[in-house]
């Protein structure tokens, strides 16, 4: 079985400002079903798009072949590493469990396994 994979292309084109490029690139990409999400961002002349299959080299030569005037490079972005979760060392130590006294109460202890018997001082 195939396996499939998210990644994420940027596509630099020549002039996002001017309605006909606009309007090229967005039929090209409409018409790829494996591209799920596009940011255009016409400052940087940029397209980001987000693409589900098992190969993104093949769609990178789809839209470069049939972008052939418009669009000047397509990047694919290497997937971002899982995030990092920091712990803090005191925590692990003590095990998370708040112990409060309790006044007057005395505890028998028992085996592992069974419930301890509280008596109560009189």
């Amino acid at each position: 079985m195939v396996e499939t994979q998210v990644t994420t292309m940027v596509i630099k084109v020549v002039d996002l400002g001017c309605e006909k490029c606009h309007k090229k690139i967005k039929k090209i990409l409409c018409k790829i079903p494996q591209i799920q999400n596009q940011i255009y961002v016409e400052e940087k002349n940029t397209v980001t798009i987000t693409v589900v299959c098992c190969s993104p080299e093949k769609i990178k030569k789809k839209i470069l072949g049939k972008g052939c005037g418009f669009i000047e490079c397509v990047e694919i972005k290497p997937p971002s590493p899982p995030p990092i979760i920091h712990r803090h060392a005191q925590s692990c130590k003590r095990g998370g469990k708040l112990r409060i006294p309790m006044i007057g109460a005395s505890v028998q202890h028992q085996p592992l396994g069974s419930n301890p018997v509280v008596m109560m001082d009189s």
